[in-house]
């Protein structure tokens, strides 16, 4: 019987997650290729648990009352702002656009030098800062970002690729990359 029940939960256990939202990180290199594939909810129940720098509790510190950092009015203005582009920087060796479209907050950069180049988008649902935004103006809290991503479509957050590397992360329903 035990043999059985066994057999039935690993046979189960692939249908369990099959509905559930994964994230994945994919960081590639001339001589290597790191996978991570992680159901969401399996992030969302480590993150208290972590305690890295300004990340404890599932909540991050994004500044202090003496920095003059306020989430909540800052998520106030983008949210309350048509869709455009916010910041623009066209350098010589940089380039950095910082915009709102179709509910995103997008950030491109592309850096280049002596022939090295990096290019780097992130696009991050409004709703899921949002949910970041945590009734302390000076923290985020991770937990309700992630649980707000599961809600989300397949989506590619953040994507970067130079001559050395590619990274890529995003959210999908699929276990495997």
């Amino acid at each position: 019987m035990k043999k059985l029940l066994l057999v039935a939960l690993v046979l189960a256990a692939p249908l369990a997650f099959a509905g559930d939202r994964w994230l994945h990180i994919n960081v590639g290199e001339a001589n290597e290729n790191i996978r991570v594939s992680v159901p969401l909810w399996l992030v969302e129940k480590m993150l208290p648990i972590v305690h890295v720098d300004g990340l404890r509790h599932g909540r991050i510190s994004i500044g202090h009352h003496h920095d003059g950092i306020n989430a909540r009015e800052l998520l106030d203005a983008i949210r309350n702002t048509a869709d455009g582009e916010f910041v623009t920087v066209d350098g010589r060796d940089e380039q950095v656009r910082v915009a709102k479209s179709g509910g995103y907050l997008l950030v491109r950069t592309r850096e280049g030098r002596r022939g090295r180049i990096e290019n780097v988008e992130i696009k991050l649902p409004i709703k899921v800062i949002e949910a970041a935004v945590a009734k302390d103006k000076n923290h985020l809290d991770l937990g309700a970002a992630i649980r707000a991503l599961s809600d989300h479509g397949d989506l590619t957050l953040v994507s970067v690729e130079s001559d050395k590397e590619k990274v890529r992360i995003w959210i999908d329903g699929k276990s495997r990359q």
